[in-house]
């Protein structure tokens, strides 16, 4: 397993100005945005399609809590940003039961997202299992049955 170089985010921000400036500080970075959602509908479907390696999200959108989504089991392994304008304690404390995540409070500058991003990502580094290569051929016998002949054994 090696860890990817183009680290694939997904933004889910109801706000477009939060929207834009959060994909103009991955313009020309490792980074590649793979879409941004303003719903947790929309969301989770990106989720369930892009497969992401990081998201950043805002934690109130126009149809929910984004904590809905995250506490979901197939949801947890995902490394999470969380973000808000809210400064309430139990927000910060509902961030703490969700694995994986941290969270930043709005308004914030672009070096403590990118400081965050490289924090959870050391700590969570999103892995590639390399496609299996396959080092034979499949071949039908007399007797239609199937048979693997490694290369190696393939003299011409």
């Amino acid at each position: 397993m090696n860890i990817k170089d183009n680290i694939k985010v997904l933004i889910l921000e109801d706000d477009i100005t939060w929207s834009l400036y959060i994909e103009s500080i991955f313009f020309s970075s490792k980074f590649e945005i793979v879409g941004t959602a303003n719903t947790l509908s929309k969301g989770k479907a990106m989720i369930d399609g892009f497969k992401p390696d990081l998201i950043i999200s805002d934690i109130m959108l126009q149809d929910g809590n984004a904590f809905d989504i995250f506490l979901e089991k197939k949801y947890l392994e995902i490394p999470t940003i969380f973000m808000t304008s809210f400064t309430e304690e139990d927000i910060f404390v509902q961030t703490k039961e969700i694995p994986k995540s941290t969270y930043l409070v709005k308004p914030f500058h672009k070096f403590s997202l990118l400081s965050s991003i490289q924090l959870i990502l050391s700590k969570y580094p999103p892995i590639k299992i390399l496609p299996v290569v396959k080092n034979y051929i499949e071949v039908k016998g007399k007797n239609y049955q199937t048979k693997m002949i490694l290369f190696e054994d393939i003299a011409y």
